[in-house]
């Protein structure tokens, strides 16, 4: 390898390689510190002295804040652009944090499925009348978006059952 010729990267190539970075870094499961591994960076610079690969915290904070914005711009105009109309799905469970959390799923027309929004219902009481609520907003927003609602749909939790 020493005979190859390692070159600077333009900057429109500095994010491709960024976003490789984080895909790679999500798809594996690796935490946001193995970029911080002395041997990963030895790798890198093995690989290529002229990379200079980034830390956790801004691939977490730069690189990751702007994929998702991107991610959710993306993602609300093919839900604007849905004409049959989408599907609200419900789901409740229990993180790692023993956090009851209320998460949303969105349903194109043509099945691709969209994750909204997750909210942190631990310290609620979780009955109809608050479910009914959270339903009520989250459709009035989905009517300021612009987004054609065709169905709604919730799992077998007394409370959502009752809300129905």
């Amino acid at each position: 390898m020493d005979s190859h010729v390692a070159c600077s990267l333009s900057n429109t190539d500095k994010a491709k390689f960024h976003i490789h970075l984080l895909q790679v870094t999500i798809s594996c499961g690796f935490p946001l510190s193995w970029l911080n591994n002395p041997e990963v960076i030895e790798l890198f610079k093995f690989l290529n002295p002229q990379i200079k690969l980034l830390d956790r915290k801004t691939l977490s904070n730069e690189i990751l804040d702007n994929a998702v914005k991107e991610f959710d711009v993306r993602m609300l105009e093919k839900l604007v652009l849905d004409r049959i109309g989408i599907t609200l799905s419900f789901d409740d469970w229990t993180n790692v944090r023993e956090q009851e959390l209320m998460g949303t799923v969105l349903t194109l027309s043509d099945g691709q499925l969209f994750i909204w929004k997750a909210s942190d219902i631990s310290s609620e009481r979780v009955t109809n009348v608050e479910v009914r609520s959270k339903v009520e907003e989250m459709i009035s927003e989905l009517n300021e978006l612009k987004i054609l609602l065709l169905a709604i749909v919730t799992d077998s939790v007394p409370a959502y059952n009752a809300a129905r």
